[in-house]
């Protein structure tokens, strides 16, 4: 059950690449290791390519690209002895390299790959999936793409990103919750440009701390995306008490596995749900 959650986890990923005219997805964000850098980050339909891929910059302004990786981006496929990498991401990374890439390619266990790959950045450049750009200048807008290398058609292009301090994503916004007897439906604006996934937090009124009620981070489809409106529902929580007063935050998870400020507070009182006491001594 857990890797089917995980499979529905990484679809809009996938998703997201092979319903554009692109075969990638290029994201950005400035560096939140205290560099003065920006990451990018691909998401491509078969993870990685056996030629390698290639790395351009374009500054606002100039219509020139720079090639930023002096050899073509492949997979490593001996991992360092001193890598840092758990037992399960050394054993995602060993599925890629012992898999022919024409199996590889299609098959699942390269969703466990990359879901991996977005929450460590160690393993995302074992596998050649990110590029740390150390060269960039305060202020400046910048926009990248990758290619297949040794070829010139790109294959993704990341939306513009300045070059400055790193800050947290911002929470997802717009969220609706409409509060039943036994389960609160609750959806939010989707922007699957901006984050992937959502986690949801709830605490009744005599809590003190919020606690994650979602299993697996919740990700919204693109077309679910496309389809969004006021009727929308992305997540259901049934845990709930039918007396109840709940208060609900949400976070975002960006493509680099960073976590959002929560959001502000949503409160679904239960005070509709509670019939009034019956009358005493009528009459």
């Amino acid at each position: 059950m857990k890797a089917f959650l995980y499979l529905l986890f990484l679809l809009p990923l996938f998703a997201v690449a092979q319903s554009t005219s692109k075969s990638s997805e290029l994201f950005c964000t400035n560096d939140y290791a205290g560099q003065q850098a920006i990451r990018v980050k691909w998401i491509y339909t078969t993870v990685y390519h056996p030629n390698g891929m290639d790395v351009f910059r374009q500054e606002k302004g100039s219509t020139a690209w720079v090639k930023l990786n002096s050899s073509p981006i492949v997979p490593t496929k001996v991992l360092p002895a001193n890598n840092q990498l758990d037992a399960e991401a050394k054993a995602l990374h060993k599925a890629l390299i012992e898999s022919k890439f024409s199996d590889f390619s299609t098959n699942p266990i390269r969703a466990f790959v990359l879901i991996k790959a977005l929450y460590s950045d160690e393993l995302a450049n074992y596998i050649g999936i990110t590029w740390l750009d150390t060269k960039v200048e305060q202020g400046k807008e910048y926009v990248y793409k990758i290619a297949v290398s040794g070829t010139a058609t790109d294959v993704g292009m990341s939306r513009p990103i300045v070059a400055g301090p790193y800050t947290k994503p911002l929470p997802p916004e717009g969220a609706k919750l409409t509060r039943f007897k036994k389960h609160v439906d609750i959806s939010w604006k989707p922007d699957i440009y901006r984050y992937y996934a959502v986690d949801v937090y709830r605490k009744t009124t005599e809590e003190t701390e919020y606690k994650k009620v979602n299993k697996v981070p919740r990700a919204i489809q693109k077309e679910q995306a496309e389809k969004y409106s006021e009727k929308s529902i992305f997540y259901q929580d049934t845990a709930i008490e039918y007396k109840a007063n709940y208060t609900y935050r949400f976070v975002a998870l960006d493509y680099f596995g960073q976590a959002s400020e929560m959001s502000q507070e949503y409160s679904v009182p239960a005070a509709d749900f509670i019939p009034p006491a019956l009358p005493f001594d009528i009459v």
